[in-house]
């Protein structure tokens, strides 16, 4: 039912992909497949540290519904006290940040 559509490579795998198809066509003995097999060993470690810069998600749930649901509160309050006499309690109800 809620199946992840399958990533596209990002073009560091695509790389690392080549490096691996040009290797496998090569003797295991060669200067050029140790060149190769450094090249390798430099982009996973930079895959490493890509995966391990984790960018913020803006819109993770955690965060926008309470904030959703102060403003919607917010909002029934400022407009009940529109049409009814009272005065402005819609501040004591924002919720302050920890």
């Amino acid at each position: 039912m809620f199946k992840k559509s399958p990533k596209e490579k990002s073009v560091l795998d695509k790389a690392i992909d080549e490096m691996i198809r040009e290797m496998t066509a090569l003797p295991g003995d060669s200067k050029a497949y140790k060149k190769l097999l450094d090249r390798l060993t430099e982009l996973y470690a930079l895959r490493k540290i890509d995966a391990d810069i984790e960018l913020p998600k803006a819109w993770r749930p955690e965060f926008v519904v309470p904030a959703v649901a102060s403003i919607v509160g917010i909002v029934v309050i400022v407009g009940y006290e529109q049409m009814h006499v009272v005065t402005s309690k819609a501040l004591s109800f924002i919720m302050k940040p920890s």
